[in-house]
């Protein structure tokens, strides 16, 4: 096997990039890597799909935080075909339809907007209904659900959760 090795130095930017070019040269992207993911199709039968550029937009939500003005903000990872923003998917669960407002890519602390996402991408986005974490939103040509990864057991597990919107300014504040 031949490894590439490339010499760079983040802090005086030297190399940077020539590596983000060779990055973009040799890894591939999640279509051409043809990723397997485990799906339960809509009569209970379990299957392992491979991704497409063709398929239709679904979803997956990892992580759900609030946040101190914008309430609850809905960290997901795309899994089919592109995710644009004000795009209408259904929760495989509950069937009901949820609206993507704006879309978001994290870096750190900072929210940028975009206005879609590609196979691969982790993207956020605020004012979803009625998800919970590990729900797949898709489009209504296909209707899959993404099998959940285990989660390790907790040690800790406690909650807060405020009775009112002042309350939960105060709350977000404080943590």
């Amino acid at each position: 096997d031949i490894i590439p090795l490339m010499v760079g130095s983040a802090e005086k930017n030297i190399g940077i990039k020539k590596l983000i070019e060779q990055l973009d040269m040799l890894a591939p992207n999640p279509i051409e890597k043809g990723k397997l993911i485990a799906c339960t199709d809509s009569n209970e039968q379990e299957e392992l799909r491979q991704i497409q550029g063709t398929d239709p937009a679904f979803v997956q939500i990892f992580k759900i935080e609030e946040e101190a003005k914008a309430g609850e903000l809905f960290y997901f990872k795309v899994l089919g075909s592109q995710v644009n923003s004000a795009q209408e998917l259904i929760n495989f669960d509950s069937h009901q339809k949820e609206r993507l407002g704006h879309l978001y890519v994290l870096t750190g602390r900072n929210k940028n907007e975009v206005s879609t996402l590609h196979p691969g991408d982790l993207g956020a986005t605020a004012k979803l209904k009625s998800v919970s974490i590990g729900d797949t939103l898709h489009t209504n040509k296909d209707s899959i659900k993404v099998n959940l990864f285990d989660f390790p057991n907790p040690v800790i597990s406690q909650a807060v959760k405020p009775t009112s919107e002042k309350d939960r300014e105060k709350l977000g504040e404080g943590l």
